[in-house]
């Protein structure tokens, strides 16, 4: 297109065609008019689109990551996975590849898309409560525990979860490298 419009610049309309061209082709992508195939297979994508509207922007072969079944898409023979990873309401953690310094990931040899539940980091708290209390000393603070020490525990306070804040986004992966994934046929069309 460059070439044609540039060879033919000396003609006295081509200023008009230029112009024309960029126009359409800039509504067309900023407005979605157009879909734009974007994306290697297995690249990762968060967006806040819909499924529908975010294969009319980003082109067909994006399925969000819902653990669904890919066998005989593209991703499927390139990696040898039969369903791809579920990645509704977790967070996504990059791969430790033998990082062993104390920052990342405790297991250091994760496999890609393997999942690991939530946990607390291993700690302790020391809460001894005394049975009785010697007020020996009056109204000056200067009591004295006494007696037997005796184990307690506070009561629950908090959500249902622990979580940083956080913003829920889709995640769309992308399995076929043209044309949608077919489930009933186990193939990208």
């Amino acid at each position: 297109l460059k070439i044609y419009l540039f060879r033919n610049m000396h003609k006295k309309n081509s200023m008009k065609v230029i112009i024309i061209i960029y126009v359409v082709l800039f509504t067309n992508i900023a407005f979605g008019q157009e879909s734009i195939s974007s994306g290697n297979i297995g690249d990762v994508k968060y967006s806040i689109l819909q499924p529908f509207k975010f294969s009319q922007v980003n082109g067909p072969g994006w399925v969000l990551m819902d653990g669904r079944n890919i066998e005989g898409s593209n991703l499927a023979i390139i990696s040898g996975l039969k369903e791809i990873y579920d990645a509704r309401g977790v967070f996504i953690r990059g791969v430790n590849q033998n990082r062993d310094d104390g920052k990342g990931d405790v297991q250091i040899n994760r496999r890609v898309g393997s999942y690991q539940s939530d946990t607390f980091k291993k700690h302790k708290h020391e809460y001894l409560f005394p049975s009785s209390i010697n007020s020996h000393g009056g109204n000056d603070g200067g009591g004295r525990w006494a007696g037997d020490m005796t184990d307690r525990s506070t009561t629950f306070k908090g959500g249902d979860e622990t979580r940083p804040r956080n913003i829920a986004l889709y995640v769309y992966i992308k399995i076929c490298k043209s044309g949608d994934y077919n489930p009933e046929s186990n193939k990208c069309d």
